[in-house]
């Protein structure tokens, strides 16, 4: 009689061990009742691994990895920038971080994200597209940020969330960089137009230097 119970019983796997059960026979998780285990054993046994696992999971989420250098610091002891951006302290952000090439991606992605999208651009998508426009056309990240200047604050154009970076690289860099060259030039002969006045009114004036494109 047990035999034939046994034929129309179904069989299970215990969500421990993984051995094969029958449903009869099995321990049942008194709070998820399709859980089964071979016995109360098996039951305890699972309990304590996946409360190790939440242990080490929480103290993972208490670990950030800094941006400069890659090494892991405790959350709550890094210094930050903005959400989710970590490092190792204050001086070496200002020291070693800041200047990099790290850096100036980060500046150039900040300011489609933050300035011109108004936080509605496809970031993931940027983030991929940046460096290999920067790789592929051998540009610096400074003059990639120049070009969007340009485009955003002298031509007035609109960034288009759909179109991603081709809208912008690499027409507008070539534009910027003479636009840029144009001012460059401008300065210089007002320089010289000051320097050979022949009536100089004394005043204070803020100098202006700007930099070759290429010293950027």
């Amino acid at each position: 009689m047990k035999e034939k119970n046994k034929k129309s019983d179904t069989k299970v796997k215990c969500r421990y061990c993984k051995r094969s059960i029958y449903k009869s026979e099995s321990f049942v998780d008194p709070n998820k009742l399709k859980m089964y285990y071979c016995n109360e054993t098996c039951y305890n046994n699972a309990i304590k691994e996946l409360s190790a696992k939440k242990m080490n999971s929480n103290n993972a989420d208490k670990t950030v990895v800094c941006r400069c250098c890659g090494k892991k610091i405790r959350k709550d002891k890094a210094f930050t920038t903005k959400q989710n951006y970590y490092y190792c302290s204050e001086n070496e952000y200002n020291n070693k971080y800041v200047g990099s090439e790290a850096y100036f991606e980060e500046t150039f992605l900040d300011y489609i994200y933050f300035d011109m999208s108004n936080k509605e651009c496809d970031f993931p998508l940027l983030q991929r597209q940046a460096p290999l426009i920067h790789d592929k056309f051998g540009y610096k990240w400074t003059g990639m940020i120049m070009t969007l200047k340009f485009f955003h604050e002298t031509l007035k154009l609109d960034w288009n969330n759909e179109w991603g970076l081709g809208q912008i690289f690499p027409k507008y860099y070539a534009q910027a960089k003479d636009f840029w060259n144009q001012q460059r030039k401008i300065k210089d002969i007002t320089d010289k137009i000051e320097e050979d006045e022949t009536v100089f009114i004394e005043r204070k004036k803020k100098e202006i230097n700007i930099p070759k494109w290429e010293d950027l």
